[in-house]
């Protein structure tokens, strides 16, 4: 008796779970946009966090988000703080997940194509997602293609 094949479905749940992300991204990018603006002069701020606590528990030195914090609750125009680094580096990239299942993530910006250390990886945008909460990711890749463990770190967005 020949065994059931269950390829068929394995494709299916992908494209179902693919176009779910697809259909949240497109909810989120066609949902009201809002800027902070600065009371003075209108001009957009972006908000350069001020760290005063220890840094965060960072399995891999080299790849480690130090703003925002576990947790930290978030809003407006914000920059995304730590380090990515890696001997033989190629790029970095910091991505969010809307879930606390982290099922899609899509890229905040652009990749990162010079090493950072304790400093600005990306400005967020946070005004354009809904609130509650998000994961943001760091990954480092090197010359070979490989890399190192991500550092995830979760906070929640709150415009």
């Amino acid at each position: 008796m020949p065994r059931p094949r269950f390829s068929h479905i394995r494709v299916s749940i992908l494209s179902i779970v693919g176009f779910a992300c697809l259909l949240g991204l497109a909810q989120v990018l066609a949902g009201p946009r809002h800027t902070a603006s600065a009371a003075t002069d209108g001009d957009a701020r972006l908000y350069l966090p001020l760290v005063t606590n220890g840094p965060p528990s960072c399995p891999d030195a080299n790849v480690c988000i130090t703003w925002p914090r576990i947790d930290a609750e978030v809003s407006g125009h914000i920059a995304i703080r730590g380090t990515a680094r890696d001997e033989r580096f190629l790029f970095y990239k910091v991505e969010y997940a809307l879930s606390e299942h982290q099922v899609c993530w899509g890229v905040i910006g652009d990749f990162g194509h010079s090493p950072v250390e304790n400093g600005v990886l990306v400005e967020f945008d946070t005004t354009r997602f809904p609130n509650g909460v998000c994961w943001l990711r760091l990954t480092v890749v090197d010359q070979a293609g490989s890399s190192r463990p991500p550092h995830q770190v979760r906070i929640v967005i709150a415009n």
